[in-house]
């Protein structure tokens, strides 16, 4: 006996909303800005840093 295939199943459904537009491009915008806000932190002082040896002072 063959398989049953339905209509509409829940792989269609799971992959037209994978492949949605605005989906994937939040998707990318949280992948390129979380790993910003992790690192910052860690960094901050190194930035700071560099301000103040370039600050004129005057």
């Amino acid at each position: 006996m063959p398989p049953l295939r339905f209509q509409g199943s829940i792989n269609d459904v799971a992959m037209s909303t994978v492949m949605d537009p605005e989906i994937l491009k939040a998707a990318c915008i949280v992948f390129a800005t979380v790993p910003i806000i992790l690192v910052y932190p860690f960094v901050q002082k190194y930035f700071v840093q560099g301000t103040m040896i370039g600050a004129v002072k005057g």
